[in-house]
């Protein structure tokens, strides 16, 4: 099944896409998860993977779902191996010459986010965590 074909609140029987960009995890209500920008030849959508194949999976594989779920999130398309469904890794995508290897991408904290500071930073008591971007190398 084709990208193209995905419709939302819908079940999807079987789909291999490649993962080209993976944002870092984060906690939920629901659980630890992983949203990831995938594509196949017919077009691009987002996949949610959860807790415990978060780390799993990352830029450059090609994965497999069976039995999954497509929603809707925000307007777009969210594919994920849902309740009863399975995600498994079934190949990497090959490098081409003149392509340059993916970024990691950045994550915004909370205190970047503000416009003005909290209390707690005003204190001194806010330890602030940054996930910078590695420059290229001329």
């Amino acid at each position: 099944m084709p990208i193209s074909d995905l419709s939302a609140n819908k079940p999807v029987s079987d789909i291999k896409v490649t993962i080209v960009e993976a944002n870092p995890a984060r906690q939920t209500r629901a659980g630890l998860v992983r949203t990831c920008v995938c594509e196949d030849d017919s077009g691009r959508c987002e996949l949610s993977i959860w807790n415990a194949d978060c780390e799993k999976y990352g830029p450059g594989d090609i994965v497999s779902i069976t039995k999954g779920w497509c929603g809707e999130y925000m307007g777009k398309l969210q594919l994920s191996a849902g309740k009863f469904g399975r995600i498994e890794k079934v190949g990497e995508k090959k490098q081409e010459k003149g392509e340059a290897p993916e970024k990691a991408s950045k994550r915004r904290t909370v205190v970047e986010n503000h416009l003005r500071p909290t209390i707690s930073q005003i204190r001194g008591k806010y330890k602030e965590e940054r996930i910078l971007e590695e420059e290229p190398k001329t």
